[in-house]
């Protein structure tokens, strides 16, 4: 059955975080929060964006769905290990606070996925910004003074999972993130 797809759809590709990575990212989180203030974001949104769609046609569902699966199948596995906490790059207060994540083999490809994504199904070019690795943590209602500080975190995780995921706004609260098609990396799925 074809994902169905909201007609007000806002569309990313992320890598989801091994369940280890994401508890420890929910800690960092809690932790940032108490810090600064803000909002940190829940466990079950944290994801390491690949790319961001926007709103595509819901007729496009099902294409966007299987190049999803084609894309995923013909990466692999990546590694990465969380470097600290940042604002995002730039000058001034932050509105968010980030996990940064180095790549510890084959992040970059598996970054380049979304920008293929981009690419094939939604017709358009990926950006020309150099691919940042991070995974947002806290989210500031007003911008906030932030001072970048590393992480002392040896363990590599590994991402072997990309989601297709709709960002649902929700007034008042966290935005909400429905998965709409998702794939192991490096599995062929049959038709």
């Amino acid at each position: 059955m074809p994902p169905a797809l909201r007609h007000d759809n806002r569309l990313f590709l992320a890598a989801d975080p091994p369940a280890p990575m994401r508890g420890r990212l929910a800690e960092l989180a809690r932790e940032a929060a108490a810090r600064w203030g803000g909002r940190a974001v829940p466990e079950a949104n944290l994801h390491l964006t690949l790319c961001f769609l926007g709103r595509v046609d819901p007729a496009a569902a099902e294409p966007l769905a299987a190049t999803v699966r084609e894309l995923g199948a013909s990466a692999h596995p990546a590694a990465g290990r969380i470097t600290g906490l940042a604002p995002p790059p730039g000058a001034g207060p932050a509105r968010l606070c980030v996990a940064e994540i180095a790549d510890a083999g084959g992040l970059a490809e598996l970054i380049a996925l979304g920008g293929a994504l981009v690419a094939r199904a939604a017709g358009r070019t990926p950006g020309t910004r150099p691919p940042w690795p991070h995974v947002t943590l806290v989210r500031f209602r007003r911008p906030t003074p932030l001072v970048a500080f590393p992480s002392n975190d040896e363990q590599v995780f590994v991402f072997d999972r990309v989601s297709l995921y709709d960002a649902h706004t929700v007034h008042g609260g966290p935005p909400r993130y429905i998965p709409v098609t998702g794939t192991r990396l490096g599995i062929v799925h049959s038709p």
